[in-house]
Protein backbone atom coordinates (compact mmCIF):
# COMPACT_ATOMS: atom_id res chain seq x y z
CA UNK A 1 0.00 0.00 0.00
CA UNK A 2 1.25 3.52 -0.85
CA UNK A 3 1.83 6.22 1.27
CA UNK A 4 -0.97 7.79 0.24
CA UNK A 5 -3.40 5.20 0.16
CA UNK A 6 -2.71 5.20 3.24
CA UNK A 7 -3.72 8.49 4.43
CA UNK A 8 -6.82 7.59 2.30
CA UNK A 9 -7.82 4.43 4.44
CA UNK A 10 -6.73 6.52 7.61
CA UNK A 11 -8.81 10.13 7.07
CA UNK A 12 -11.93 7.87 5.84
CA UNK A 13 -12.05 5.67 9.05
CA UNK A 14 -12.06 8.56 11.37
CA UNK A 15 -14.63 10.15 9.30
CA UNK A 16 -12.63 13.17 8.83
CA UNK A 17 -12.05 15.24 5.29
CA UNK A 18 -10.06 12.78 3.10
CA UNK A 19 -5.89 13.18 3.35
CA UNK A 20 -5.32 13.92 -0.34
CA UNK A 21 -8.44 15.94 -1.84
CA UNK A 22 -7.94 16.10 -5.48
CA UNK A 23 -12.05 16.81 -6.37
CA UNK A 24 -11.73 20.47 -7.10
CA UNK A 25 -8.95 20.24 -9.79
CA UNK A 26 -8.96 22.29 -12.62
CA UNK A 27 -9.18 19.46 -16.08
CA UNK A 28 -5.47 21.07 -16.69
CA UNK A 29 -3.48 20.27 -13.24
CA UNK A 30 -5.77 16.91 -13.04
CA UNK A 31 -4.17 15.68 -16.71
CA UNK A 32 -0.43 16.78 -15.22
CA UNK A 33 -1.44 14.82 -12.09
CA UNK A 34 -2.38 11.53 -14.30
CA UNK A 35 0.78 12.08 -16.18
CA UNK A 36 3.02 12.14 -13.00
CA UNK A 37 1.28 8.90 -11.83
CA UNK A 38 4.04 6.39 -11.29
CA UNK A 39 6.91 9.13 -11.97
CA UNK A 40 9.14 9.45 -9.13
CA UNK A 41 8.16 12.83 -6.90
CA UNK A 42 5.37 13.58 -9.12
CA UNK A 43 4.32 16.10 -7.25
CA UNK A 44 2.90 14.49 -4.53
CA UNK A 45 4.49 17.02 -1.75
CA UNK A 46 5.99 14.39 0.24
CA UNK A 47 9.32 15.71 2.42
CA UNK A 48 7.87 19.00 1.38
CA UNK A 49 8.11 18.95 -2.21
CA UNK A 50 5.65 20.62 -4.56
CA UNK A 51 2.15 19.49 -5.31
CA UNK A 52 -1.01 19.46 -7.57
CA UNK A 53 -3.56 20.56 -5.45
CA UNK A 54 -6.92 22.80 -6.15
CA UNK A 55 -5.52 26.62 -5.71
CA UNK A 56 -8.30 29.14 -6.47
CA UNK A 57 -7.64 32.41 -7.77
CA UNK A 58 -8.24 35.56 -6.09
CA UNK A 59 -10.11 38.38 -6.83
CA UNK A 60 -7.82 41.28 -6.73
CA UNK A 61 -8.70 44.75 -5.44
CA UNK A 62 -6.35 47.25 -7.55
CA UNK A 63 -5.42 48.45 -3.97
CA UNK A 64 -3.82 45.06 -3.16
CA UNK A 65 -0.10 43.74 -3.17
CA UNK A 66 -0.62 39.70 -3.06
CA UNK A 67 2.27 37.52 -1.93
CA UNK A 68 1.39 34.39 -2.62
CA UNK A 69 2.82 30.49 -2.80
CA UNK A 70 0.32 28.18 -2.85
CA UNK A 71 -2.90 28.36 -0.94
CA UNK A 72 -0.93 30.26 1.69
CA UNK A 73 -1.68 34.02 0.96
CA UNK A 74 -0.75 37.63 1.96
CA UNK A 75 -3.15 40.27 1.13
CA UNK A 76 -1.74 43.91 1.56
CA UNK A 77 -4.63 46.31 0.96
CA UNK A 78 -7.50 48.02 2.45
CA UNK A 79 -9.63 46.98 5.11
CA UNK A 80 -12.54 44.40 3.36
CA UNK A 81 -14.34 41.45 5.31
CA UNK A 82 -15.71 40.07 1.84
CA UNK A 83 -15.80 41.76 -1.17
CA UNK A 84 -14.57 44.67 -2.93
CA UNK A 85 -18.06 46.35 -1.98
CA UNK A 86 -17.37 45.71 1.68
CA UNK A 87 -15.53 47.15 4.76
CA UNK A 88 -13.72 50.44 5.21
CA UNK A 89 -11.90 49.93 2.09
CA UNK A 90 -15.12 49.30 0.15
CA UNK A 91 -16.68 53.01 1.60
CA UNK A 92 -13.64 54.59 0.50
CA UNK A 93 -12.70 55.71 3.83
CA UNK A 94 -8.97 56.93 4.59
CA UNK A 95 -6.64 55.15 7.33
CA UNK A 96 -8.08 51.84 6.42
CA UNK A 97 -4.76 50.04 5.72
CA UNK A 98 -5.07 45.88 6.25
CA UNK A 99 -3.21 43.10 6.30
CA UNK A 100 -4.64 39.52 5.85
CA UNK A 101 -2.41 36.62 6.90
CA UNK A 102 -4.33 33.60 4.71
CA UNK A 103 -3.98 30.05 4.64
CA UNK A 104 -6.23 27.20 3.10
CA UNK A 105 -8.85 30.03 1.64
CA UNK A 106 -12.32 28.54 1.49
CA UNK A 107 -11.36 25.85 3.77
CA UNK A 108 -12.43 22.47 2.93
CA UNK A 109 -14.88 23.73 -0.05
CA UNK A 110 -11.25 24.55 -1.68
CA UNK A 111 -11.76 24.15 -5.37
CA UNK A 112 -10.06 25.66 -8.74
CA UNK A 113 -13.66 25.02 -10.75
CA UNK A 114 -16.94 24.88 -10.09
CA UNK A 115 -19.76 22.36 -10.93
CA UNK A 116 -20.51 24.12 -14.00
CA UNK A 117 -16.41 24.34 -15.24
CA UNK A 118 -15.87 27.75 -14.77
CA UNK A 119 -12.58 29.01 -12.76
CA UNK A 120 -13.31 30.12 -9.17
CA UNK A 121 -11.86 33.27 -8.05
CA UNK A 122 -12.19 33.62 -4.47
CA UNK A 123 -12.51 37.05 -2.19
CA UNK A 124 -11.66 37.12 1.49
CA UNK A 125 -13.95 34.70 3.25
CA UNK A 126 -14.00 34.97 7.44
CA UNK A 127 -16.30 31.94 7.61
CA UNK A 128 -14.64 29.72 5.65
CA UNK A 129 -11.06 30.42 5.04
CA UNK A 130 -9.09 27.56 7.15
CA UNK A 131 -7.02 30.21 9.36
CA UNK A 132 -6.05 33.65 9.24
CA UNK A 133 -5.06 36.66 10.86
CA UNK A 134 -7.04 40.02 9.77
CA UNK A 135 -4.85 43.01 10.80
CA UNK A 136 -6.61 46.60 9.98
CA UNK A 137 -6.28 49.95 10.70
CA UNK A 138 -10.21 50.47 10.56
CA UNK A 139 -12.82 47.93 10.56
CA UNK A 140 -15.53 46.15 12.42
CA UNK A 141 -13.73 43.70 13.82
CA UNK A 142 -16.72 41.60 15.94
CA UNK A 143 -18.91 42.19 13.22
CA UNK A 144 -16.53 40.57 10.86
CA UNK A 145 -16.31 37.66 12.63
CA UNK A 146 -19.56 37.63 13.90
CA UNK A 147 -18.94 37.50 17.67
CA UNK A 148 -21.16 37.78 20.15
CA UNK A 149 -21.26 41.32 22.35
CA UNK A 150 -20.37 40.37 25.63
CA UNK A 151 -20.12 43.41 28.25
CA UNK A 152 -17.13 44.77 26.56
CA UNK A 153 -18.78 45.47 23.41
CA UNK A 154 -18.58 45.89 19.75
CA UNK A 155 -15.43 47.59 18.29
CA UNK A 156 -16.83 49.36 15.31
CA UNK A 157 -14.90 51.67 12.93
CA UNK A 158 -11.43 51.29 15.00
CA UNK A 159 -8.26 49.30 14.32
CA UNK A 160 -8.40 45.08 14.94
CA UNK A 161 -6.56 42.31 15.12
CA UNK A 162 -8.83 39.23 14.49
CA UNK A 163 -7.20 35.69 14.60
CA UNK A 164 -9.24 32.43 13.59
CA UNK A 165 -8.55 28.48 12.86
CA UNK A 166 -10.04 25.58 14.33
CA UNK A 167 -7.33 25.54 17.35
CA UNK A 168 -5.63 29.02 18.40
CA UNK A 169 -2.67 28.71 21.27
CA UNK A 170 -1.15 31.26 23.02
CA UNK A 171 1.97 30.25 24.46
CA UNK A 172 3.82 31.94 26.62
CA UNK A 173 7.14 30.36 28.29
CA UNK A 174 7.33 32.77 30.85
CA UNK A 175 3.47 34.28 31.68
CA UNK A 176 0.74 35.56 29.57
CA UNK A 177 -0.58 39.05 30.07
CA UNK A 178 -4.28 40.01 28.77
CA UNK A 179 -4.50 43.74 29.57
CA UNK A 180 -6.82 46.25 28.46
CA UNK A 181 -6.74 50.12 28.41
CA UNK A 182 -3.43 51.83 28.07
CA UNK A 183 -3.48 54.61 26.19
CA UNK A 184 -6.12 57.57 26.56
CA UNK A 185 -6.31 58.29 22.75
CA UNK A 186 -7.40 55.15 20.39
CA UNK A 187 -6.33 54.96 16.93
CA UNK A 188 -9.46 56.92 15.24
CA UNK A 189 -8.43 60.21 18.05
CA UNK A 190 -11.01 59.15 20.31
CA UNK A 191 -10.21 59.55 23.75
CA UNK A 192 -10.74 56.59 26.20
CA UNK A 193 -12.12 57.73 29.72
CA UNK A 194 -13.31 54.34 30.94
CA UNK A 195 -11.03 51.26 31.18
CA UNK A 196 -12.86 48.14 29.55
CA UNK A 197 -12.59 44.42 31.12
CA UNK A 198 -11.77 40.98 29.25
CA UNK A 199 -15.11 39.02 28.79
CA UNK A 200 -14.41 34.97 28.31
CA UNK A 201 -17.11 33.53 26.01
CA UNK A 202 -17.25 30.06 25.20
CA UNK A 203 -19.44 28.88 22.38
CA UNK A 204 -19.67 32.56 21.15
CA UNK A 205 -22.87 32.96 23.15
CA UNK A 206 -23.15 35.71 25.88
CA UNK A 207 -26.99 35.44 27.38
CA UNK A 208 -24.97 34.28 30.71
CA UNK A 209 -22.18 36.67 31.25
CA UNK A 210 -21.31 36.61 34.94
CA UNK A 211 -18.93 38.64 36.64
CA UNK A 212 -15.33 36.64 37.35
CA UNK A 213 -15.02 35.91 41.01
CA UNK A 214 -11.78 37.57 42.48
CA UNK A 215 -10.20 34.87 44.15
CA UNK A 216 -8.52 36.52 47.62
CA UNK A 217 -11.32 38.55 48.69
CA UNK A 218 -13.99 35.48 47.91
CA UNK A 219 -11.32 33.05 50.45
CA UNK A 220 -11.57 35.85 53.50
CA UNK A 221 -15.17 36.96 52.50
CA UNK A 222 -15.77 32.59 53.38
CA UNK A 223 -13.70 32.99 56.45
CA UNK A 224 -15.56 36.05 57.80
CA UNK A 225 -18.74 34.04 56.94
CA UNK A 226 -17.40 31.41 58.83
CA UNK A 227 -16.40 33.43 61.47
CA UNK A 228 -20.24 34.81 62.00
CA UNK A 229 -21.10 31.42 62.10
CA UNK A 230 -18.91 30.19 64.55
CA UNK A 231 -19.90 33.39 66.42
CA UNK A 232 -23.87 32.71 66.42
CA UNK A 233 -23.26 29.30 67.39
CA UNK A 234 -21.78 30.48 70.51
CA UNK A 235 -24.61 33.07 71.21
CA UNK A 236 -27.35 30.10 70.33
CA UNK A 237 -25.08 27.82 73.11
CA UNK A 238 -25.41 30.81 75.67
CA UNK A 239 -28.60 30.64 75.03
CA UNK A 240 -29.59 26.93 76.00
CA UNK A 241 -27.06 26.94 78.70
CA UNK A 242 -29.00 29.97 80.70
CA UNK A 243 -32.04 27.70 80.08
CA UNK A 244 -31.38 24.61 80.88
CA UNK A 245 -30.61 26.45 84.66
CA UNK A 246 -33.78 27.03 84.51
CA UNK A 247 -35.51 24.17 83.21
CA UNK A 248 -33.59 22.35 85.90
CA UNK A 249 -34.89 24.22 88.73
CA UNK A 250 -38.56 24.17 87.25
CA UNK A 251 -38.08 20.25 86.78
CA UNK A 252 -36.55 19.09 89.84
CA UNK A 253 -37.92 21.05 93.08
CA UNK A 254 -41.04 20.13 94.62
CA UNK A 255 -43.05 21.03 97.73
CA UNK A 256 -43.77 17.80 100.20
CA UNK A 257 -47.17 17.34 101.83
CA UNK A 258 -47.11 17.61 105.73
CA UNK A 259 -49.48 15.14 106.02
CA UNK A 260 -48.49 11.97 104.15
CA UNK A 261 -44.16 13.71 103.22
CA UNK A 262 -45.37 12.91 99.61
CA UNK A 263 -44.37 15.71 96.76
CA UNK A 264 -47.32 18.00 95.79
CA UNK A 265 -47.38 20.62 93.35
CA UNK A 266 -43.76 22.97 92.12
CA UNK A 267 -42.36 25.11 94.62
CA UNK A 268 -43.51 28.29 92.39
CA UNK A 269 -42.13 30.93 95.05
CA UNK A 270 -38.24 29.02 95.40
CA UNK A 271 -38.23 29.64 91.03
CA UNK A 272 -38.27 33.53 90.89
CA UNK A 273 -34.34 34.01 91.55
CA UNK A 274 -33.78 31.47 89.17
CA UNK A 275 -36.00 32.66 86.58
CA UNK A 276 -35.16 36.48 86.27
CA UNK A 277 -31.65 35.25 86.54
CA UNK A 278 -32.76 33.88 83.04
CA UNK A 279 -34.47 36.59 81.91
CA UNK A 280 -31.77 38.87 83.03
CA UNK A 281 -29.18 36.54 81.16
CA UNK A 282 -31.22 37.21 77.67
CA UNK A 283 -31.70 40.23 77.84
CA UNK A 284 -28.15 41.65 78.69
CA UNK A 285 -26.13 38.67 76.88
CA UNK A 286 -28.35 36.57 73.84
CA UNK A 287 -30.25 39.53 73.09
CA UNK A 288 -27.32 41.95 72.74
CA UNK A 289 -25.34 39.25 70.88
CA UNK A 290 -27.48 38.71 68.44
CA UNK A 291 -28.73 42.30 68.00
CA UNK A 292 -24.80 42.97 67.31
CA UNK A 293 -24.36 39.65 64.96
CA UNK A 294 -27.06 41.35 62.85
CA UNK A 295 -25.14 44.51 62.43
CA UNK A 296 -21.81 42.29 61.78
CA UNK A 297 -23.45 40.48 58.97
CA UNK A 298 -25.12 43.81 57.44
CA UNK A 299 -21.05 44.69 57.27
CA UNK A 300 -20.37 41.46 55.89
CA UNK A 301 -23.13 41.50 53.49
CA UNK A 302 -22.05 45.36 52.28
CA UNK A 303 -17.96 44.87 52.39
CA UNK A 304 -18.21 41.54 50.01
CA UNK A 305 -21.54 41.26 47.90
CA UNK A 306 -22.18 45.15 47.23
CA UNK A 307 -20.09 47.07 44.52
CA UNK A 308 -19.43 49.32 47.10
CA UNK A 309 -17.86 47.01 49.04
CA UNK A 310 -13.89 47.41 49.62
CA UNK A 311 -13.49 44.08 49.35
CA UNK A 312 -16.64 43.03 46.71
CA UNK A 313 -15.57 39.56 45.60
CA UNK A 314 -17.01 40.19 41.99
CA UNK A 315 -14.57 41.48 39.19
CA UNK A 316 -16.15 44.69 38.20
CA UNK A 317 -14.90 44.46 34.53
CA UNK A 318 -14.09 40.91 33.65
CA UNK A 319 -16.62 38.22 33.04
CA UNK A 320 -16.97 35.08 31.71
CA UNK A 321 -20.03 32.11 30.97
Amino acid sequence: MSIEELKKELSQASGKKKAVDHSGLSPKKRAALEKSEGKSGGKRGIYCDDIIEAEPGYLKASCEKLIRKGNSVIILGRDRPGSRKTGYGGLGDTQAASIGFVVGPQGADIREIDKSGKKVAIEPDFIKDSAMIHISAKTDIDTNFGLAEGDVGIANAKSGIGIKADGVRIIGREGIKLITSTDRINSQGIRVDTASGIDLIAGNDDTDLQPLVKGWNLQAALRGLTKQINALNGIFVNYINAQNAYNGAVMNHYHYSPFFGMPTTIALDTLTAPGSDVLQRHIRGTLQDLISHKRNLVSWKHNYCSPAGKSYILSILNNTN
